[in-house]
């Protein structure tokens, strides 16, 4: 069964992450006890799981760096209509 990075059509139903699917998939994916699972009784990813869950991860992480270089572009510009101080005078 694999999981969609929009929720897989059940869910979000704004086409965004299924947050509680996600969750609810990893509890399920833990040992209640606590204790590790060994590497041998680990179930390995396939490459459509791998893929989901590294597309998932990607579309959260923010640059900060560039997203303060769009916003100083932004507050940088004037706004439309308007000129110069000394030039509504």
């Amino acid at each position: 069964e694999g999981m969609s990075a929009n929720g897989g059509g059940s869910g979000a139903g704004s086409g965004g992450p299924d947050w509680s699917g996600l969750l609810k998939w990893s509890l399920a994916q833990t040992d209640p006890s606590g204790a590790a699972t060994p590497l041998e009784q680990r179930r390995q990813l396939s490459e459509e799981e791998r893929r989901w869950f590294y597309e998932a991860m990607e579309s959260m992480v923010v640059n900060e760096g560039d997203q303060l270089k769009q916003g100083l572009l932004i507050l940088s510009q004037p706004l439309d209509g308007e000129g110069s101080v000394d030039a509504q005078r």
